[in-house]
């Protein structure tokens, strides 16, 4: 990596900021390591810092010599960064489909996933065998919507009763593992495999006593080294089963392993874990403790990824962390927001090209109170002379502070909204 320090008035869009002159934690960014795209970034930073870190090798422009005022090999006597474990390619490609051609299919094919699934674990606690045929077609219906559209299934899964359920927890790690699989450009037969893995990466938790798994109270030590055992259990189900790639099996018996040596069954560090394990792993524990468990609070979706981002390098793969945040956005689609104008609204989708300017449900207005109907706002759409954004999110907000119902208020309303433009 090449790393050059720039003084913040001579930044410009398109430079890859891989470093602060400060902290991270002490500043508004979400995460360290994002492409600057439009003039609100350059703005952020440069009332934030007075120098900056670029990486030339990510950045879209050459940066120019007179923007340099350290050299990069000064710059990398005080920058370490631990190797990257696996070669990641990101491609963003335009969707394929409108998100509100998309929210119906996609819901759909959600319920009918629940359906589905909830059948083949209570067959396999019965001590049937496991339905491979169901769980493909299950797979192969989300992916064909995550790759039409991965944003009407991811907020699905935040709209879903967070009930602690293993069957709710499966398809979600599927979804989003797909969605993750899709964002680093996998190809298609891949990315199944990611949600196959994703689907039944927990599946031994079907060998383990009734109500031990998924319950809202704590687990005492001995309680954990049973629960641990639901990675062996996993391969022994599913070992012998006809059809399903190794590549599951790697998920089902790594997903939690850490590279730091601390995880489980095996103690499996750095490398030596399967870059497929090590993605599936980062979307399991962001579902789990954005959903709640062991009789946690439920964390927001913000709250997670920063502190995901804070185990980068020591629980997971610190690109991977980076890659899986930007994959969901700096605020994850399902966030409740407050925007500049005093509006509150829900985000319910984005352009990559846009992360700081998604479309918007607006819930409720400046009053505080409810819209008559709710209204579509897209925020790129919304500039002045300058190309500056007219409106902005001014911060994420806790949707029960405002007497908000997101399953009422979306899974009813988003197919009556109007969109407002300029």
């Amino acid at each position: 990596m090449e790393k050059i320090k720039v003084d913040v008035d001579k930044i410009v869009k398109g430079m890859y900021v891989c470093e602060l002159d400060r902290p991270w934690n002490e500043t508004s960014f979400l995460f360290q390591g994002f492409r600057i795209t439009n003039d609100q970034e350059v703005e952020r930073l440069q009332k934030t810092c007075k120098f900056i870190y670029v990486d030339q090798d990510k950045s879209s422009v050459d940066i120019k010599p007179d923007l340099m005022v350290l050299s990069s090999s000064q710059a990398s006597q005080s920058y370490k960064k631990p190797e990257p474990l696996f070669n990641i390619q990101v491609k963003n490609e335009p969707y394929k489909e409108k998100f509100e051609k998309e929210y119906p299919v996609a819901k759909a094919a959600y319920q009918n996933s629940v359906e589905k699934i909830h059948l083949v674990f209570n067959d396999l606690r019965l001590g049937k065998s496991l339905d491979v045929l169901a769980v493909k077609d299950t797979v192969n219906e989300m992916a064909n919507s995550i790759i039409r559209n991965p944003d009407a299934l991811k907020l699905l899964c935040v709209l879903q009763d967070r009930n602690s359920s293993a069957v709710t927890h499966a398809l979600h790690v599927c979804i989003l593992s797909l969605a993750f699989g899709n964002y680093l450009g996998l190809k298609k037969d891949m990315i199944q495999k990611l949600g196959i893995g994703g689907l039944l990466h927990d599946i031994g938790e079907t060998k383990l006593p009734d109500g031990l798994f998924w319950r809202s109270e704590h687990y005492n030590k001995e309680e954990k080294s049973k629960i641990q055992k639901h990675t062996e259990y996993g391969i022994e189900i599913l070992k012998d089963v006809q059809g399903l790639d190794s590549t599951v099996l790697d998920i089902v018996r790594d997903h939690h392993e850490r590279i730091n040596c601390t995880g489980f069954p095996n103690q499996t560090c750095g490398d030596q874990i399967s870059y497929n394990a090590m993605l599936v792993s980062i979307v399991d524990v962001y579902d789990s403790v954005t959903m709640g468990y062991e009789g946690k609070e439920m964390v927001s979706c913000t709250n997670a990824l920063k502190s995901m981002y804070d185990w980068r390098d020591e629980l997971f793969q610190g690109e991977l962390i980076e890659h899986f945040i930007q994959c969901l956005g700096i605020y994850p689609i399902g966030s409740v927001v407050e925007l500049n104008s005093g509006e509150i609204g829900v985000i319910i989708t984005f352009d990559d090209y846009s992360r700081l300017a998604p479309r918007v449900m607006l819930l409720l207005d400046k009053k505080r109170e409810r819209y008559p109907a709710p209204v579509i706002i897209d925020l790129s759409k919304f500039k002045d002379a300058d190309e500056k954004y007219l409106y902005e999110i001014k911060r994420v907000v806790t949707a029960e502070d405002y007497g908000i119902d997101l399953r009422s208020h979306l899974l009813e309303e988003l197919y009556v909204t109007k969109e407002i433009n300029l």
